[in-house]
């Protein structure tokens, strides 16, 4: 019996030995850098980002001799991460590629991510005072480095002088909705998504929604401290989202019988809480204003301003369907609030553009 099973066994390698070792050819031929390398590129294009980051990763590990389109890869896996907030590590990325390819042709944007992160999303004043000494010696300083050094100066400033932040909320409308294919997260650095964690811009805090006894609220830790408290009036509080200045956080509260949702307002310094506003059809997200004196959300199917006093509130822009928005950024410069909507299988951005309203003088 032992007999006849080995001369089938040998009958079948003879038989399907050539298939088989032929199979295990394309199988290399398929995993070969070239080969991922233009997988890679392909899913980059169709804006499958964490599949494309996944096959370029895979080409640095696995092929380490692979030099031919080294810099490339380095520089498209740098993107990626970047665009998906993958700082620490398109830091080491972008670190890689000025060190190892310093005339690379788009070593200038390396630097400038760079410089952001280090600015940003890393703070490291030593870092970033670094790249931007060698940035200034290898370039001429132009537009883009005064554009980040700009957000620098927003973050961290109390004075912003952009005509739309000395409006009161009244004066404000968008004057015209634009669709786009895709953002610059630069110019708008801090950005409003449903998360359960979610850091200051200052990076020396986060809030966090957690469970206890069986209740959602609100935790505050500071990171250099390692203390946390409780929020004090979040219970069941949720879409927490921070002031551009690191010092509020703004938050709703749905009552899941009157189907009412509260607009909060906590402030850090003085550890108070106070209610900006409470009605039915709400959105979940809400977004400061650069100068964090202003809120925006969704009300009705309507984009509305809050001051933070909650004293004030105006409509800016009526009849926008308010359903599946997934993220909201005010920009920098104050004239421009982007948001993301959620499709089937994809994401659409919308710019809404913000003026002064038109105020007609009516004759008596």
């Amino acid at each position: 019996m032992r007999k006849k099973l080995l001369i089938f066994i040998v009958f079948l390698c003879l038989v399907f030995g050539c298939d088989f070792f032929t199979h295990t050819e394309e199988i290399e031929i398929s995993e070969s850098p070239e080969r991922l390398f233009n997988l890679a590129n392909e899913a980059m294009i169709k804006g499958e980002n964490n599949i494309a980051i996944e096959l370029y990763y895979k080409i640095l590990e696995r092929y380490p001799d692979f030099k031919k389109y080294k810099p490339d890869i380095l520089y498209r896996l740098g993107i990626l991460l970047f665009k998906s907030e993958r700082y620490e590590e398109a830091e080491k990325i972008f670190q890689q590629l000025i060190t190892k390819y310093k005339n690379y042709p788009k070593i200038k944007n390396v630097y400038e991510k760079l410089i952001y992160i280090y600015i940003q999303e890393l703070p490291d004043s030593a870092k970033a005072k670094k790249i931007k000494e060698i940035y200034k010696t290898k370039f001429k300083v132009g537009n883009r480095l005064d554009e980040i050094e700009k957000t620098s100066i927003l973050l961290n400033s109390k004075e912003i002088n952009n005509e739309i932040f000395k409006l009161d909320i009244s004066e404000i409308e968008t004057i015209k909705v634009e669709k786009i294919h895709s953002y610059d997260k630069e110019f708008f650095p801090v950005q409003s998504f449903l998360d359960l964690k979610v850091f200051s811009p200052d990076r020396k805090y986060f809030v966090e929604r957690r469970k206890e006894n069986g209740v959602y609220f609100l935790f505050l830790t500071d990171i250099s401290k390692n203390k946390t408290r409780k929020i004090s009036g979040s219970e069941n509080g949720f879409g927490q989202q921070w002031s551009w200045d690191s010092k509020s956080i703004v938050f709703t509260v749905m009552n899941w019988i009157t189907k009412e949702r509260k607009i909060k307002l906590y402030n850090i310094k003085n550890n108070k809480i106070k209610i900006l506003f409470t009605g039915k059809n709400i959105g979940d997200i809400l977004c400061f204003s650069p100068d964090s004196s202003k809120i925006a959300f969704w009300y009705s199917d309507a984009l509305w301003l809050i001051n933070d006093t909650g004293k004030k509130m105006s409509m800016i822009c009526k009849k926008i369907e308010g359903d599946n928005i997934v993220m909201m950024a005010w920009a920098r410069e104050g004239d421009k609030i982007l948001i993301g909507k959620k499709m089937v299988d994809s994401i659409d951005y919308y710019l809404f553009y913000l003026g002064r309203k038109n105020l007609l003088l009516q004759n008596n």
